[in-house]
């Protein structure tokens, strides 16, 4: 069932002109600036054991950023990651079972969602038969309740 058509919305994801674009190219860090990073020589192996440890379907797909320890000149890295758990739709294929860092999520947040205030829908776009400019309509609408006290 689309949720915008049968006029049900409750979540910028539920207008999202490109489902599962925040899950097939995002970074991991424990804060800002604070990268998850691995040893270079030991390639995707040690971050795929990690995804695993803490129980995260992402794999990564190349390297984000190239650091350099200061005291044994060895390279280290961070990596982009994808999420394969997305269904063909860009819908996420574990929704109810998803890990606690999924449902943090919050929508508009940042860049990786196209909602994100610094590169909100550029492009034209269409989502059924609604215009860019309705999606951005109900988008402020959506973001403005989110952003209400509870």
């Amino acid at each position: 069932m689309d949720a915008v058509e049968h006029g049900v919305v409750t979540s910028l994801c539920d207008i999202c002109p490109k489902p599962g674009n925040c899950c097939k190219k995002l970074t991991l860090s424990t804060g800002p600036g604070e990268y998850i990073t691995f040893w270079k020589d030991d390639g995707f192996a040690a971050a795929e054991a990690r995804m695993e440890e803490w129980k995260l379907p992402f794999v990564p797909i190349e390297i984000n950023h190239t650091f350099t320890d200061d005291q044994t000149g060895s390279e280290y890295v961070d990596y982009y990651y994808s999420c394969p758990k997305l269904l063909p739709n860009g819908r996420c294929g574990i929704y109810d079972d998803r890990p606690a860092l999924c449902r943090s999520y919050q929508p508009g947040a940042d860049g990786l969602c196209v909602f994100h205030a610094n590169g909100a829908l550029r492009q034209p776009v269409k989502h059924g038969n609604r215009s860019t400019r309705q999606i951005k309509k109900l988008a402020r609408s959506i973001l403005q309740i989110a952003d209400r006290p509870r």
